[in-house]
């Protein structure tokens, strides 16, 4: 089961977040090779913040790729109202440079093309496992 992540309502003042995104930053500069990056983020991101990340990537190549909607909404199960906001945002140019290198990098768009024309896993226990342990062994090279 995942979960929402969890979220402090204690906001970071302007300063400390801009400083913090660029240590961030640096970290991922630092970790040039994929492996090293793969790596930090199985360290740093529960789970869930993976899988909202990779969502996110994926609502942005398919929304690129002018897939409808729905069958976004279904392969992904976002809301409408998510997929209109990052619809707009698409529009806007907002995720150019996402795009660039989505685009650049072959290997994530085959492996979302193989798990898309492998369709959906079946609904019940354990759905989405194939796909996770697919994902991890493309992103660690085992």
């Amino acid at each position: 089961m995942l979960y929402m992540p969890h979220v402090s309502p204690r906001r970071l003042n302007k300063k400390t977040f801009q400083m913090l995104m660029r240590q961030f930053y640096n970290a991922l500069e630092e970790a040039d090779a994929r492996t090293k990056v793969a790596l930090m983020f199985k360290e740093i991101f529960t789970k869930t913040e993976k899988v909202m990340l990779a969502k996110r990537i994926t609502l942005i190549y398919l929304l690129s790729k002018e897939m409808p909607f729905e069958k976004i909404g279904e392969i992904l199960h976002l809301s409408s109202a998510t997929i209109s906001r990052y619809s707009v945002g698409k529009e806007r140019e907002k995720y150019r440079e996402t795009l660039r290198i989505l685009r650049r990098r072959g290997k994530f768009l085959d492996i979302l093309e193989k798990i898309l024309q492998a369709g959906l896993p079946p609904r019940g226990r354990g759905r989405w496992k194939k796909i996770y342990r697919l994902t991890e062994k493309n992103i660690d090279g085992k």
